[in-house]
């Protein structure tokens, strides 16, 4: 099966349930996503439609001019938060030489919520952001061994840089076709926004659901159809990938993804997406990686897991600032 026999719309949102005159009835959580879908998400969604269409004229440093102020705004409105506390959890963990170094944890943070205000400004020109003069690709010829061997590629990544972006950046390094997988998100009207994006750029990426495995399988076992993968979701409330010391997950995307992989026979390239300036970006292939066996054992899925993290770990660890799931970590306060 390749990409162009499956219909665009496999790759939209599923509908979200609409809460009723019953729901409002019913008080407490249930009003509380009465008022959600009715009132709050039409709000939000009207000025993120509007924020959209009016940054999708701009250039992207001209976004990242008004997208950097918002994210300090942000920060200083969120500074005390308890996610903000996790923050400086993760910041320590990863960078274990800013333990006791508030003003250390402090500037990390500020770059972040800075980084965090230039990516979501510069969604709506994404398509701005990966044109040759913007975009360097380094280490292609890890990229190119991988598609010597004739197997399918899985660009694996984690959330660094501007990672709407990485969609289209895959063409850079010459892939091809391939898909992903996303997580839909809680406001119905920002996934329209999403969904209509990648439709313009034609990049296939996939929500849960329950026959995703089988229509994925189809794909990279049949098709040899490529990928580009986040290994870092949010499962249970919180990020676990890169594990920085952490225990391998029996539940996560990373285990999909090697399984898969694994089926396929496909080709693992770690790679990370980064900002090198406001308008300038860069894709560098870290390594090339075989599948885990097909029939590998938790052991061997573990050792893979491993392996990929001690890979990610010091691309996070450089780009602190640039990784979107420093929020998501959770360490509990004993770390």
């Amino acid at each position: 099966m390749k990409l162009e026999d499956v219909p665009f719309e496999e790759t939209a949102p599923p509908p979200v349930p609409v809460p009723g005159l019953a729901a409002f009835r019913a008080g407490g959580a249930e009003r509380k996503a009465f008022f959600r879908y009715h009132l709050s998400d039409r709000f939000f969604g009207l000025l993120q439609f509007a924020g959209f269409h009016a940054l999708s004229v701009l250039p992207p440093k001209a976004a990242a001019a008004i997208g950097a102020p918002m994210g300090r705004l942000v920060a200083r409105l969120d500074w005390n938060r308890p996610y903000v506390e996790f923050m400086r959890r993760g910041i320590i963990r990863i960078r274990p030489e800013l333990k006791g170094d508030r003003e250390g944890q402090d500037r990390v943070l500020r770059a972040w919520f800075r980084n965090a205000g230039i990516v979501h400004a510069q969604f709506a020109c994404t398509h701005s952001l990966v044109t040759p003069e913007r975009l360097t690709v380094h280490n292609r010829e890890i990229v190119e061994e991988a598609k010597a061997t004739g197997k399918p590629v899985f660009i694996v990544l984690v959330h660094l840089g501007n990672w709407e972006a990485v969609g289209v950046g895959m063409r850079a390094v010459k892939l091809g076709e391939g898909f992903g997988i996303y997580e839909p998100q809680p406001n119905r009207y920002q996934n329209r926004l999403i969904y209509r994006l990648r439709k313009r750029h034609n990049l296939y990426a996939f929500p849960p659901t329950r026959k995703l495995p089988v229509l994925l399988g189809k794909l990279a076992c049949e098709g040899g159809v490529n990928a580009a993968l986040f290994l870092d979701e949010v499962r249970d409330g919180q990020s676990t990938f890169p594990y920085f010391g952490r225990p391998v997950q029996a539940s996560s995307n990373m285990r999909f993804v090697l399984k898969l992989a694994a089926r396929a026979e496909a080709r693992l390239v770690p790679c990370h997406f980064v900002r090198e300036g406001v308008d300038r970006n860069s894709i560098r292939a870290l390594a090339h990686l075989p599948p885990p066996p097909p029939r590998a054992t938790t052991e061997e899925m573990e050792e893979t897991a491993r392996a990929l993290s001690a890979i990610f770990e010091p691309a996070v660890r450089e780009h602190l600032e640039q990784w979107y799931m420093l929020k998501d970590m959770r360490l509990p306060p004993q770390d």
